[in-house]
């Protein structure tokens, strides 16, 4: 655990955390922001906070919103609970979270699913919720009290494009191999109560993997599977080339953070793309609130 000593600064926008802080800032522009970093402890505001005579992470942070006093606070950890309890202790300030990633109700612990956490979490609310989609903008606000906006992947819309169309029909697919080796894993997910081991969880992956390959053979398509994981982490690699054998298929490890959007981009046929939703909407948000 780090430490800082300096009193935050009163700030208009407070980011929660430090994952995706670099894309949020680039989008607020000039507007003033500061980051709520919780692997740095702040020793004045944690002072602050046991000499109220509290305790836990969550006074510590609202210790340090207070001190900032922000008008927005942003998020891109949208399954942070934490952060879905904000708008109740603090109604004067917007909130906005961004999804970041696939939300699904099974978890590595029973009835531990983002979902199920949810429905245990008291009026969990944001003023907006930028989701991919709006079938998962439905689904969500039929638990947090909520405006969903739809805005795709802000990562993705953030992305530069410099790749070249393949020459040949290509078809991209992203894998989501677990950082541990699935043969010799004794772990797996949780679907309330109910187990899944990995080795069955991550079967589908193979089964696609497989199919995509011949499917892409029988046609002289190019085949890449975009790798979860980089160049060291040799479990993926293998068990993928034992899933697709003997058909023709590119391994494309994951060698920086938009190494997979790279190679998506020069497919023809994957399952991203390209939305500038987001970009907008928070624009919008910041002229809305900040504009002189």
């Amino acid at each position: 655990m780090k430490f800082s000593w300096r009193l935050p600064k009163k700030t208009s926008i407070l980011i929660l955390d430090t994952a995706g802080s670099d894309i949020i800032r680039e989008l607020c522009g000039t507007v003033p922001t500061h980051i709520l970093d919780r692997e740095k402890l702040n020793v004045p505001m944690l002072i602050a906070t046991l000499v109220r005579g509290r305790k836990s992470m969550r006074e510590y942070q609202n210790t340090y919103i207070r001190r900032v006093g922000p008008q927005l606070i942003i998020t891109l950890i949208d399954n942070d609970l934490y952060f879905l309890t904000l708008k109740k202790r603090f109604p004067a300030i917007t909130t906005i979270a961004i999804q970041n990633g696939v939300r699904a109700n099974y978890a590595p612990r029973s009835h531990y699913g983002f979902f199920s956490l949810l429905e245990s979490t008291e009026s969990p609310s944001c003023d907006y919720y930028c989701v991919f989609n709006h079938r998962v903008g439905k689904q969500l606000s039929r638990i947090i009290e909520t405006t969903p906006v739809i805005t795709g992947s802000l990562k993705n819309n953030q992305f530069q494009s410099n790749s070249i169309q393949a020459e040949r029909f290509t078809v991209a697919f992203i894998s989501q191999h677990p950082p541990r080796s699935i043969p010799d894993s004794s772990g797996g997910l949780y679907f309330g109560s109910s187990f899944v081991p990995d080795r069955d969880f991550y079967r589908a992956d193979f089964l696609v993997a497989n199919y995509l390959a011949r499917f892409c053979s029988a046609r002289s398509f190019e085949f890449i599977v975009c790798g979860k994981r980089d160049q060291d982490f040799g479990h993926e690699f293998n068990m993928f080339s034992s899933a697709i054998g003997d058909h023709q298929w590119t391994y494309a490890p994951r060698s920086s953070d938009f190494a997979t959007y790279e190679t998506l981009d020069s497919a023809n046929l994957s399952s991203v793309s390209i939305a500038l939703l987001a970009t907008s909407f928070l624009h919008v948000v910041r002229e809305r609130h900040f504009s002189p």
